[in-house]
């Protein structure tokens, strides 16, 4: 059986390599300190192009 999260935040950018899981790491920790558990509230990061995979 698969869980269900009543919310989920997307964080996005070009190329998910720096911005986006920075963001999904602070958002994390805000909730976490706040009491609001990955049970209440799922945090995704993604990108919306992969141009810069690979090149440095």
């Amino acid at each position: 059986m698969t869980q269900q999260h009543p919310y989920t935040v997307m964080t996005v950018c070009t190329g998910n390599i720096c911005r986006s899981p920075m963001a999904e790491i602070i958002l994390r920790a805000e909730f976490e300190s706040r009491g609001i558990g990955e049970d209440r509230v799922r945090v995704l990061s993604s990108g919306v192009s992969d141009e810069e995979y690979g090149h440095p």
